[in-house]
């Protein structure tokens, strides 16, 4: 895999998918796995959805994230523009499904795999939250089956896809 993956990856106008999400903490005696669905439109919509162990969900449309916790009668929404740290950070997470390529090399140092991409910020304050990003990439057609995230710490989430459907 090769650089060109992110001019593959960004002919997928929109993505549905099921994910499982298992966060790795210190904290934690044991992982914390969560499962839903997630929903993507180009250029910058996103619908994440948790169903177990507890339904949540986190909306991202252009530059307003809305959170909601269902049972606990819980919705906050904030314009990230406002918040420059915290845009950074959502568009750094959210970097291998906007597949841009041009943003992808400019923001992290990118070492290729077989199958797969490992990103590694080059801004020292994002490096304070994210020490890097694994992808890991199916071709014909291309998709994204699976993402790490890395923290520095050692704790780590690591997501993988389901019944994905690109359009």
């Amino acid at each position: 895999m090769d650089a060109t993956v992110w001019t593959e990856l960004a002919r997928t106008h929109e993505l549905s998918a099921r994910f499982t999400q298992v966060q790795h903490r210190a904290i934690l005696k044991n992982p914390l796995t969560s499962t839903g669905t997630v929903h993507f439109t180009r250029p910058q919509t996103l619908d994440w959805l948790v169903e177990t162990p507890t339904r949540s969900s986190f909306t991202l449309k252009n530059s307003i994230a809305t959170m909601s916790y269902p049972e606990l009668g819980m919705t906050d929404t904030i314009d990230l523009a406002s918040v420059p740290d915290a845009s950074r950070l959502a568009t750094s997470l959210l970097v291998w499904m906007q597949a841009d390529g041009a943003a992808v090399e400019r923001d992290f140092r990118v070492t290729y795999g077989d199958g797969s991409a490992h990103l590694a910020p080059r801004d020292p304050q994002l490096q304070k939250l994210l020490s890097g990003i694994d992808i890991r990439v199916a071709a014909n057609p291309y998709r994204v089956t699976g993402v790490t995230l890395l923290e520095p710490a050692g704790d780590s989430v690591n997501i993988t896809f389901s019944d994905v459907v690109l359009k």
